[in-house]
């Protein structure tokens, strides 16, 4: 029997016994349910999606934002960190209001300044420039204090 046959088959099998099956055909109505805001899992429909709050008007329900922040101003000094500050400075946002806040720090990102701690520097990490993508600077990962 060649499997094309084999096919035809189960394929004329399946039709039949699908057809003679008792299944509940719908009745064609539809029925739209608006839930009532409430906090839980309603309010952010997409969870684990998160805006940027450089991204413009948001124009769709949502409860976490993306904030970057560059390691340079997370730790100006080595070992003391400014979370204060910063804080203070980017959950002012007004799309950060409220919201919950996901902390991206950068060392390097494209078109932004370096990330880069001056007491990195001072310890001999080298940065090389570069211009794809809006230029940067790219530290050298490389080096024992990264």
């Amino acid at each position: 029997m060649f499997p094309f046959s084999k096919i035809f088959f189960v394929s004329l099998f399946l039709v039949t016994f699908l057809e003679s099956a008792d299944l509940e055909k719908p009745d064609g109505g539809f029925v739209i349910v608006r839930p009532a805001s409430a906090p839980g899992p309603l309010d952010n429909p997409l969870k684990g999606y998160c805006l940027y709050t450089n991204a413009g008007k948001i124009h769709r329900p949502y409860s976490m934002v993306f904030q970057y922040v560059s390691w340079k101003e997370l730790e100006p000094v080595e070992g003391r960190y400014a979370f204060e500050a910063w804080e203070k400075k980017k959950w002012s946002h007004p799309r950060a209001n409220g919201k919950h806040v996901v902390l991206r720090i950068y060392v390097d990102y494209p078109s932004k300044s370096s990330g880069l701690p001056d007491w990195l520097r001072a310890k001999g990490v080298t940065e090389k420039d570069y211009r794809a993508h809006g230029g940067g600077k790219s530290p050298d990962y490389n080096h024992p204090q990264m």
